[in-house]
């Protein structure tokens, strides 16, 4: 019961972990590509894709160790979310699904500020990867439904091209079915946190499994 106990800490401590970095990574990415570079000193030489990718490492380590640092505070609160879920496991799926869509939602906020060309050519081999941890993560600790976790982030991403460039969606040649090209675009992107989703799940289920035989 005390190495169950011990496993569960573990697991939260690392979920508390991640989030922070994930909140890190977005206010690294905010405060040099929008606020830095954007508005303080546009004109600055260290403006470029090296400061950018440099606060956002710094800021998703310091994040994940404030997440790390703060979970025995949090855990708690978490242990009372957890207790609805189990009542209501339609609950706990929307709220996973609004945290993690609203995750990508800010960092297509990101993608659009005025310095975020630097990010786009960045968007498969850094924000992917980040949305795929994310969706691991949510994966890992339930099990249950896990592909939501993997289909949120671009959910969030879709729907801020839909509130804020769907006038310009469908100007050409596609006519309205360019919305339907767009959508697929997105739920192709979202294959690889689906798949980090359900192998978390799958490793989170055996972890389960062993830890009560």
């Amino acid at each position: 019961m005390e190495t169950v106990m011990s496993n569960v800490t573990g697991q939260f401590r690392f979920g508390s972990a991640v989030g922070g970095a994930v909140v890190g990574f977005e206010a690294g990415l905010f405060g040099v590509s929008e606020l830095a570079c954007g508005v303080l000193w546009p004109q600055s030489d260290l403006c470029g894709l090296p400061a950018v990718i440099t606060a956002a490492s710094l800021g998703t380590i310091a994040g994940g160790a404030i997440g790390w640092r703060i979970a025995p505070s949090i855990r708690p609160l978490v242990i009372g979310f957890d207790q609805l879920q189990v009542e209501d496991s339609r609950t706990g799926d929307a709220v996973r699904f609004a945290l993690a869509a609203l995750a990508g939602l800010s960092t297509t906020l990101l993608l659009d500020a005025r310095s975020s060309g630097l990010l786009r050519e960045s968007y498969w081999t850094l924000i992917i990867p980040l949305f795929c941890i994310l969706s691991a993560t949510i994966g890992y600790s339930a099990p249950k439904r896990a592909w939501i976790a993997g289909v949120a982030p671009l959910f969030g991403q879709w729907l801020w091209q839909i509130i804020a460039h769907g006038d310009q969606i469908g100007i050409g040649n596609l006519g309205p079915f360019a919305h339907v090209v767009v959508l697929g675009q997105y739920a192709l992107a979202a294959i690889p946190g689906v798949i980090a989703a359900e192998i978390a799940a799958y490793v989170s289920r055996r972890r389960s499994a062993a830890g009560k035989t």
